[in-house]
């Protein structure tokens, strides 16, 4: 009899976990929407890495791409190669240009840890630093700077602190106390320009959003569908795609189980352009379609229609306009102009 309810027991248990995330699905499932807003984010690094001239690739994109909606990125081994000299040339550029349209919104991230490869972009003198209070001064230092230095833009409508602090992806100097330094950033910006919010961002898929959701005004995540994996080189750098078994009310379901507000979460990094085992200026044809064929791309248009949320910056117009000039294929760009009006 003991055996027979211990059996009944573990039958419950069995089949309460199997159908957890139907269930879960059928009460918490958002509606697909028809009508979402889509905008970009760009790197002048990431342009100029993939052998194009940043300028020319952001004026073509401002021309033809019917969006104003940006999430731009300062680069810090960039402003301040050497030690308190700085130079704000590049993001001033972007910047100037958008604050011709008065539609025009960004996102600007700000940090040691920024968006894109690889991920860290620290300035050399501050590597070298001993101590890492001083390290973490400069860091302050530098953000007070910049702040001051932009905040008079129209354009900007909120500040990123950082770009996955807490999530340990990137070749980044170690620090101690990753979240107490977070926070003294984000401290800093909002004593510096209280009249903007400020954007934690996490991971969409792994992140625990809890701490940033605490840290900021809003949670920026990623939505990323296929990935090239490897075990941080446990595994003498073996990797493969992964594609992520998630379907698009996933982020909207996780929020409501963390008990974050739809309307915190900020979709800021939504995967349009390939990924594979090399940088993608190195991809062949047979690699770009593993990860991003011209079916993905449309895939990706119609899966965010599905998640609950309403605007979405995609991931990778540097890299369709490097398709369009550098191997003729201009359909991301061309699917891109259509989509976005």
């Amino acid at each position: 009899m003991k055996l027979f309810k211990a059996a009944k027991i573990i039958l419950f248990i069995f089949l309460f976990i199997l159908f957890l995330p139907v269930g879960l699905y059928l009460l918490l499932a958002p509606t697909k929407k028809n009508e979402v807003k889509f905008g970009l984010n760009f790197s002048n690094k990431y342009a100029t890495e993939l052998d194009q001239d940043w300028e020319s690739t952001y004026n073509a994109i401002l021309k033809e791409i019917p969006t104003k909606k940006f999430r731009l990125v300062v680069y810090w081994n960039d402003v301040e190669a050497v030690k308190g000299k700085y130079d704000y040339s590049d993001i001033k550029y972007q910047l100037d240009a958008l604050e011709k349209y008065p539609e025009s919104e960004v996102l600007m991230v700000i940090g040691r840890k920024v968006i894109r490869y690889p991920e860290c972009h620290e300035p050399g003198w501050w590597q070298e630093l001993r101590s890492e209070e001083q390290k973490k001064k400069e860091l302050l230092i530098y953000i007070e700077k910049t702040v001051n230095e932009l905040k008079g833009y129209k354009s900007i409508k909120n500040w990123q602190v950082e770009n996955e602090a807490l999530f340990p992806f990137g070749d980044c100097t170690e620090l101690s106390d990753l979240r107490g330094l977070l926070q003294e950033e984000v401290g800093l910006v909002r004593k510096l320009d209280p009249s903007r919010k400020i954007v934690i961002q996490d991971s969409g898929e792994a992140g625990v959003w809890q701490t940033s959701s605490k840290l900021g005004d809003f949670v920026g995540i990623s939505m990323y569908r296929k990935v090239w994996f490897n075990f941080f080189d446990m595994l003498n750098s073996y990797s493969f795609q992964l594609k992520y078994p998630l379907g698009p009310a996933y982020y909207y379901i996780k929020a409501k189980i963390l008990g974050i507000q739809v309307e915190r979460i900020r979709a800021t990094e939504v995967q349009a352009e390939a990924w594979g085992p090399v940088r993608n200026y190195l991809l062949t044809q047979e690699e770009v379609n593993l990860s991003m064929s011209h079916a993905d791309f449309d895939g990706v248009l119609d899966f965010v229609k599905s998640t609950g949320f309403d605007e979405f910056d995609l991931w990778g117009v540097e890299w369709w306009y490097h398709m369009k000039i550098k191997h003729n294929d201009s359909y991301y760009w061309d699917i891109a102009k259509k989509t976005f009006k």
